[in-house]
C-alpha cells in the first residue's frame, strides 16, 4: 500500500491541509506536528518518496553545544551560562541540547557527534586562533555558529564587542588620570585574548598615550604567573592594572590586598556579574553570557531552517564602576553606571 496524505491524516487525527503543509515545508506549522508526520511515514513506509523530498530532510531536533573541557575550568562559569542561554531558546522551539566537550585540538567527541548525525547544527562556544573544530565543521554539510570573532568572513559568528569595549574602558582610565596602565591577559591562542588586547591598544592610542610594554603580561595562565606579573607591575610603578577577565581580576585583587600600602586601581575587560571582587572598587565591562548563548541558538535555529541571518553579529556591553563597600554594608553591591561611556 502506498501511503497518502489522506491515510496520514486519518492515522494521526490531523487535517489533510496540516499534513500537506508538513510535507511541503510551507506555511506555519509546529515542529512537533511536522515530526509526527515524518516519523509516521518512516514507520509505515521507509522507502516512501515522501521521505526523499527536500522538505523531508530528516531532523534530529537536537543542537550540539561544544564547550571546553575541564582543562579550562577557570572559565567554566562563562560557558555554563552561555549553555543555559542556548537551552532556554532551544526549549522554546522544541529542540534538545546535546553538550560535547572539546579540548583545543582534541575534538574527537565533536567528530563523533557529527558523524553519527546526532544533531541538526553545532554551536562552538570558543574560537581559537587556529581552530581545528572550525576547520572540521567547514568541511561538513552541517550548520554551525561560532561564539567569538574569527577572520574568516564565510563563518557565521556572534560575539560581544570585546574590542570596542576594551578601547572605551582603556581610554577612560587615562582620561580620569591614570598614568601607567598595565595589562594582564590569558592564552594568546584564544581569539578573545587578541581581541581584548587590540581594544586595550586602541584605547591607549585614542587617549594619545604610549603603551609601556614592560607592564604588559599575556599568557598569565597560572596563579603564580599572575602573582609575578602584579609584583613586577608594582615595582615598575603601574598605577592601574587592567585584567582581561574576572578570574584574573580576582587574583590581582588578592595580591594587592597583601600589599596594603600600594594604591593601584584595577579594571576588568570582562565582568560576569559574579561576586568575585570582594567589595573592591573595580572599573568593569559587563557582558551577558546567557544572552550570548540564547542569541547563538536563535541564529543556529534560523540557519537550520534556511532563514537568512547575518554572517557576523555583535552584542553590546555595559560599563560600570563597582564601588567599594568599605564604608558601609549598604554599599556591598553598589554599582555606578558611568554616563560618559557609550553602551551599545
Amino acid at each position: 500500500m502506498t501511503i497518502t496524505i489522506v491515510t496520514i491524516a486519518e492515522a494521526l487525527g490531523l487535517s489533510k491541509s496540516t499534513v500537506s503543509r508538513a510535507l511541503s515545508g510551507k506555511g506555519r506549522i509546529g515542529e512537533e506536528t511536522r515530526r509526527r508526520v515524518y516519523d509516521y511515514i518512516a514507520s509505515q513506509e521507509p522507502e516512501s518518496e515522501l521521505l526523499k523530498t527536500p522538505a523531508a530532510k530528516r531532523k534530529t531536533y537536537n543542537i550540539g553545544v561544544a564547550i571546553p573541557t575541564f582543562s579550562d575550568a577557570i572559565h567554566l562559569p562563562f560557558f555554563q551560562r552561555c549553555l543555559l542561554g542556548a537551552c532556554d531558546f532551544a526549549q522554546s522551539v522544541e529542540y534538545n541540547v546535546l553538550v560535547v566537550g572539546i579540548d583545543n585540538d582534541k575534538i574527537q567527541p565533536l567528530e563523533r557527534l557529527v558523524k553519527d548525525k546526532k544533531v541538526d547544527g553545532i554551536i562552538l562556544t570558543r574560537a581559537l586562533v587556529d581552530d581545528r573544530a572550525i576547520r572540521f565543521l567547514k568541511k561538513k554539510d552541517l550548520p554551525y555558529i561560532v561564539v567569538g570573532s574569527v577572520d574568516d568572513k564565510d563563518i557565521y559568528q556572534i560575539d560581544s564587542d570585546n574590542r570596542s569595549g576594551g578601547k572605551e574602558l582603556t581610554s577612560y582610565l587615562y582620561m580620569v588620570g591614570m598614568k601607567k596602565v598595565g595589562l594582564i591577559g590569558g592564552n594568546r591562542n584564544h581569539q578573545v585574548t587578541l581581541d581584548r588586547y587590540a581594544g586595550f591598544l586602541d584605547g591607549a592610542e585614542a587617549a594619545g598615550k604610549q603603551v609601556d610594554d614592560t607592564v604588559i603580561y599575556l599568557d598569565a595562565l597560572t596563579d603564580i604567573a599572575i602573582h609575578q606579573a602584579v609584583k613586577q607591575m608594582i615595582r615598575k610603578g603601574a598605577d592601574c592594572i587592567v585584567c582581561m577577565d574576572d578570574y584574573i581580576c580576582s587574583r590581582v585583587l588578592k595580591e594587592l590586598r597583601e600589599v596594603e600600602e600600594t594604591q593601584v586601581a584595577v579594571a576588568t575587560l570582562y565582568d560576569t556579574g559574579d561576586e568575585v571582587f570582594d567589595g573592591t572598587s573595580v572599573y568593569s565591562l559587563r557582558y551577558d553570557p546567557n544572552e550570548l548563548g540564547l542569541e547563538a541558538a536563535k541564529l543556529l535555529y534560523n540557519l537550520i531552517n534556511e532563514k537568512p541571518i547575518s554572517k557576523k553579529t555583535k552584542l553590546g556591553y555595559e560599563v560600570i564602576l563597582r564601588k567599594s563597600n568599605k564604608k558601609s554594608r549598604k554599599e556591598d553591591n553598589d554599582e555606578e553606571k558611568v554616563p560618559t561611556w557609550r553602551r551599545l
